[in-house]
């Protein structure tokens, strides 16, 4: 079985408004998944799911054809008068699952 890299992205999928922060986060997910599925390429299959996903952010790491690690992005912050949807970008975790 050939190891695979998901990444479920869909920014629509957000009940309350963003963090200042979360768009760029947003892009630097992506930015990373198709650096990583370059350098990869053929040893790795990268998926890139847009649409069937009720996730805004997350990585799926599957090895032996089951899943062995996720790391989702994306965490509900409370502020005084309503919630945000904070987007983060682990990008030191990302690399360690992918290349483990």
């Amino acid at each position: 079985f050939q190891p695979v890299v998901k990444l479920l992205i869909n920014r629509h999928n957000n009940k309350y408004s963003y963090t200042s922060t979360s768009d760029d986060n947003l892009l630097k997910n992506i930015e990373l998944f198709d650096k990583l599925s370059l350098r990869f390429s053929g040893r790795v299959l990268f998926i890139k799911d847009v649409i069937g996903s009720n996730e805004i952010c997350c990585w799926s790491f599957f090895g032996h054809g089951k899943k062995c690690a996720e790391v989702c992005c994306t965490s509900i912050v409370y502020a005084t008068d309503k919630k945000h949807t904070k987007v983060e970008f682990p990008e030191a975790r990302i690399y360690e699952e992918t290349l483990g």
